[in-house]
């Protein structure tokens, strides 16, 4: 009759038969329980020859067509336990014995770890790590020949191409790319490097390589390189003085004499078209200043002044236009203003000439600021301007 051990068992689980036997599954079968983990000797079959019945040595054969009646008879100590060697497990459930292999890569690698048949590793999981892939090793791998990867190289580490060969072309030296190659951070090159093959200048090349030309200096550090242009006026000018561009000089500085001002020119200067000039003509000892004025009041506007210490004599002529349309009249004079050295001033009026008469009356003083002042009183109140050139004479 069948023992009725229990299915799927866990290792250490105990089992009583009908008869009072226990038994303990110790992972691959089960075993007569003494309190004890027992040992068994090896038993190593070299030949199988599978038959029916018959005996071996006196002792009878056991077949699956007749093992559960030598288990039936285990009462009576005809087979009492079948134990299962190394890496192999014994099920005897349900009136049969199941033998099978337990054997792993790492028992069987313990055995014997080399095999001169090509291993081949279907599962087709990918790499994104070292943890990740159908074949995963922990520590390096040393390959005698040739290895071809089908997808991308990930390497957490730092890799090196031990090969000393140079590069003379792109199908020569340590490491060949057939396709193009993409570097996502800094690449480090100790020897010279070449496009389309021309020589590539780098930094480490470049003094010997590249030399400034006329008015360009060439400076640089390991990780730049600088081209100045240092060209001045003088020096563009010998290579060519003349353009049709319009030149604009935006310095705002005052001319109060042949050495101050925007522009210093040391010698004559020619000028073909005409010259507009938006403030003072000055000349060495003397200077011409223009303005305007719009008058709309009858009272005492100035209509120019000029610093006292500077200038002593002022010559003036005047052009006024009062009202607008056929009534409006027309008058020009000139005046001199002459400031002694207690900055008492001295006028005269002449060459009057009006269209329907005087327009208005001219006066001047020195307040205390040296500045001398022209004011200009018109007769009525329309509209009024006044327009005047200034030559003044220094002391």
């Amino acid at each position: 009759m069948s023992l009725g051990f229990p299915t799927n068992p866990q290792v250490g689980d105990l089992y009583t038969t009908n008869s009072g036997q226990t038994y303990q599954w110790d992972g691959s079968a089960w075993i007569i329980y003494s309190g004890a983990s027992p040992t068994y000797p090896n038993i190593t079959v070299t030949n199988i020859t599978i038959i029916s019945t018959g005996t071996i040595g006196g002792a009878n054969i056991v077949t699956t067509a007749n093992i559960y009646q030598y288990i039936a008879q285990s009462v009576s100590g005809a087979i009492s336990v079948i134990y299962a060697g190394t890496d192999t497990a014994v099920s005897t459930a349900s009136n049969s014995v199941t033998i099978w292999n337990t054997s792993t890569l790492q028992s069987v690698t313990s055995r014997g770890n080399t095999t001169d048949q090509r291993i081949l590793i279907t599962n087709p999981a990918g790499s994104a790590s070292v943890t990740q892939g159908a074949l995963v090793v922990s520590g390096g791998v040393g390959i005698a020949k040739g290895l071809t990867v089908g997808g991308t190289i990930v390497s957490t580490g730092t890799n090196y191409v031990w090969s000393s060969t140079s590069a003379t072309s792109t199908s020569t030296g340590a490491m060949v790319v057939v396709g193009g190659l993409g570097v996502g951070q800094d690449v480090w090159i100790g020897g010279d490097l070449h496009v389309r093959g021309h020589f590539v200048l780098t930094t480490s090349s470049f003094y010997n390589q590249v030399v400034g030309g006329v008015d360009i200096q060439i400076t640089g550090t390991n990780d730049q390189i600088f081209f100045n242009d240092v060209s001045t006026l003088q020096s563009v000018t010998d290579r060519g003085s003349t353009t049709t561009n319009i030149v604009t000089f935006n310095n705002a500085t005052e001319s109060t004499s042949t050495n101050t001002g925007a522009v210093l020119v040391t010698h004559g200067m020619a000028v073909q078209g005409n010259l507009s000039i938006g403030q003072a003509l000055q000349f060495q000892s003397s200077n011409i200043d223009s303005n305007q004025v719009v008058i709309n009041t009858t009272d005492a506007t100035v209509i120019d002044l000029y610093d006292s210490t500077q200038w002593r004599t002022a010559k003036y002529l005047v052009q006024i236009e009062s009202g607008t349309g056929y009534n409006a009249a027309f008058e020009t004079i000139e005046i001199l203003l002459l400031v002694d050295n207690l900055g008492n001033i001295f006028s005269t009026e002449y060459a009057v000439l009006t269209t329907t008469g005087e327009l208005g009356e001219f006066s001047a003083d020195v307040s205390g600021d040296n500045m001398v002042r022209l004011y200009f009183t018109p007769n009525s109140a329309v509209t009024t301007i006044v327009k005047l050139l200034r030559t003044t004479i220094a002391w």
